[in-house]
């Protein structure tokens, strides 16, 4: 028997057309790109909810999924800041502790579709390569879900 989401679903996208295996589908393989930074552990697209789109859980699956579902509040709280401190739009956050390094960027607010990377490195991970490599897997991401 279906649950209640499953039916909900059906019933808005009609019978052949699961709206999250479809943007699921468009941005599969965008993660690829970034496993070659040195200290790479772990990627994932969300949209602007949080919700998951996309993810390379690597070995740490827990620690991905728990990160994912407080990004766009994370993020939404960071470019409050940036503009209470009239410093410009927020390009992105870093999370730093003893063990990992967690980088997270946005489309932006204009954006069509407002989408977040996160790419968790061990903590002597490459940040230099991750910020344009989060940059660009950001457009690509974009163009693929605006087709």
């Amino acid at each position: 028997m279906m649950n209640f989401f499953a039916r909900l679903n059906k019933f808005v996208s009609g019978p052949d057309k699961n709206p999250y295996q479809e943007r699921k589908k468009m941005l599969e393989g965008k993660l690829d790109s970034l496993k070659s930074i040195g200290g790479y552990q772990a990627s994932a697209i969300t949209d602007y909810t949080g919700d998951l789109l996309t993810a390379d859980f690597g070995q740490i699956r827990e620690a991905l999924e728990k990160t994912t579902a407080g990004v766009a509040k994370l993020y939404t709280t960071a470019e409050k800041t940036g503009k209470d401190l009239k410093i410009g739009n927020v390009r992105s956050v870093v999370i730093t502790t003893a063990e990992r390094v967690i980088l997270i960027a946005s489309t932006g607010e204009d954006a069509r579709a407002r989408i977040y990377a996160v790419v968790i490195l061990d903590r002597n991970g490459n940040r230099a390569l991750a910020r344009p490599a989060i940059e660009k897997l950001l457009e690509d991401s974009l163009k693929a879900l605006s087709a």
